[in-house]
């Protein structure tokens, strides 16, 4: 297994923390882990979530 760091990230500009900070923020994040991985970027959120032991798969 192999286990790299990233740059050290500045995430100062988003410190208002509002909702749509919060999701730049993780924006930011998400980008800087794709370009060291390689992963291809999409343009989705999810709408929701639901704990694995409450959704109808689990049953």
């Amino acid at each position: 297994m192999v286990v790299e760091a990233l740059e050290p990230l500045d995430l100062s500009v988003y410190r208002r923390a509002g909702v749509d900070d919060v999701r730049a923020a993780t924006d930011a994040v998400m980008a800087a882990i794709r370009s060291r991985t390689g992963q291809e970027y999409v343009d989705t959120y999810a709408k929701g979530w639901v704990p694995p032991a409450a959704s109808p798969e689990a049953a």
